[in-house]
């Protein structure tokens, strides 16, 4: 059974409410394994949580109804020697006095300096997670430049996430595994959140990446349809001319050879025609099969290679991820010059250079 989630903002916030809500709240998150697995940690030592033995009587007694003596001449006067980290190592190794012991035994001459240690217990506890509160003002940043940061800006349209009290409601803890409870709810929420905005990049990312592959794909079917169509219509011509004897007699030799040649490898496959360097050009230049370098195509390329880099760079070595995108630029089709560019382009914005052209 899951834990109850902590509302905060109270001082009197108690472990029986929220349980639906954590339940819904992390019902599909991996972290919930670790939460759970957490929670029943804390439910061995439940006790030991949330009492704590007198120093004189070794009662054992909640620990909202013990207390601590300031009174430096008394010989259980609490000195803080060292931070601890969560409230029951306060109780565990501390001074801590019952009730009875406090205001009717030894201290009851002095009991102007007996103070409740649960306050004292708790901040000493949050000095130690000043790195929390500072995680979650991080987390409620919204960055426009990351995926889930910039649908929840646009889409709910959030300018920004409320920074969560954090303290307040650490502070606000009835024992310690109260203290405990709440902690490790808020630890998993950030790591929740964190995570979402891991994958959510990495979705997008995987997406792009796929999305221009098969831009590109689509891109050089259309230019071959293309080409096959402008080959096509000049034999047609051509044939017209000559059935219907419209051939100019000062025709050259060497233009008669071409259409013959035009001809002849229309009737084997269009995709073999051989036709001069102009009639060759397609009305859409994605990728150009003369030396020049295609400006559209260059970038196209240059952007898939980059999403492929992002997406796996932090998993291997940089000369495996280098070699995994270069055998990527090697097996894209179109011109070396294209080729070439992209592979510049990859170098200007990542400061690394490919292994390409392959050696």
């Amino acid at each position: 059974m899951l834990p109850q989630r902590m509302p905060c903002g109270s001082s009197t916030c108690s472990s029986s409410s929220g349980n639906s809500s954590l339940s819904s709240m992390y019902q599909d998150s991996p972290m919930i394994e670790l939460f759970e697995l957490e929670m029943n940690d804390l439910e061995d030592t439940k006790w030991d949580l949330r009492c704590a033995k007198c120093k004189e009587c070794n009662e054992l007694v909640p620990h909202r109804l013990l207390f601590i003596c300031q009174y430096h001449r008394c010989d259980g006067f609490y000195e803080p020697k060292k931070d601890h980290e969560v409230p029951a190592e306060f109780y565990k190794n501390e001074n801590v006095f019952c009730s009875k012991c406090a205001f009717t035994g030894s201290h009851k001459h002095h009991i102007e300096d007996i103070v409740e240690a649960h306050p004292v217990a708790v901040a000493m506890a949050l000095k130690g997670e000043d790195n929390l509160t500072v995680s979650f003002t991080q987390l409620a940043f919204l960055n426009h430049e990351e995926p889930v940061d910039f649908l929840i800006a646009n889409e709910i349209e959030l300018t920004g996430l409320p920074v969560l009290p954090i303290e307040e409601c650490l502070f606000g803890s009835l024992d310690s595994y109260d203290f405990q409870i709440k902690k490790t709810n808020f630890d998993v929420l950030k790591k929740t959140v964190e995570q979402c905005r891991v994958d959510g990049a990495k979705y997008v990312k995987d997406c792009a990446e796929k999305t221009l592959a098969a831009y590109h794909e689509l891109a050089k079917d259309i230019e071959e349809i293309i080409k096959e169509h402008e080959i096509s219509n000049k034999a047609e011509k051509i044939r017209e001319r000559k059935d219907s004897g419209t051939t100019e007699s000062t025709i050259s030799f060497q233009s008669e050879n071409e259409e013959s040649q035009i001809l002849e490898n229309t009737s084997i496959s269009p995709a073999e025609t051989i036709v001069d360097k102009q009639q060759q050009e397609s009305f859409f230049n994605f990728s150009s099969t003369s030396n020049e370098v295609d400006e559209t195509t260059a970038k196209m390329i240059c952007s898939n290679l980059n999403l492929r880099y992002d997406l796996i760079r932090d998993d291997m070595l940089i000369e495996a991820a280098l070699q995994d995108v270069s055998d990527k630029l090697h097996e894209f089709s179109g011109s070396i010059e294209n080729k070439l560019a992209a592979a510049r382009m990859f170098k200007e914005k990542n400061n690394v250079a490919l292994y390409y052209p392959p050696q």
